[in-house]
């Protein structure tokens, strides 16, 4: 696609989809890397994401597109809203752990930077 066609593209998502889009275009995310991105994986200082077993099962670090920020800042800010309110539902078991971190770091599932970036409803 020409820069163009991503502009009339982006303009007509909306803003729920927004942030999301951005992140794949701007960033070169793969769908299921950005779904599964969680709280701690964004570096505003170094202005990155980690990718964690992204395609073929590995690691990497991309580039975070610095226009993006503002709007990740109130990802977050509305995930923490979540965590609030989950977290006064005694049903609420926290997020899914990887491996055995869930063992190591028991109360890592209900902490914001194990929250996904993306929680669903």
């Amino acid at each position: 696609m020409t820069p163009e066609e991503v502009k009339v593209l982006m303009s007509h998502l909306s803003k729920r989809y927004y942030l999301i889009a951005g992140l794949m275009y701007g960033s070169g995310l793969r769908v299921m890397e950005a779904v599964q991105l969680r709280v701690q994986d964004i570096d505003f200082d170094y202005k990155s994401i980690r990718i964690w077993n992204g395609k073929g099962n590995k690691n990497r670090i991309v580039t975070l597109a610095t226009e993006l920020i503002p709007l990740l800042r109130n990802q977050i800010a509305q995930v923490d809203e979540y965590l609030q309110l989950d977290s006064h539902n005694e049903q609420y078991a926290g997020v899914w752990m990887p491996h055995a971190l869930a063992k190591k770091y028991p109360a890592a599932n209900t902490s914001l930077g194990w929250q996904y970036l993306f929680p669903s409803h």
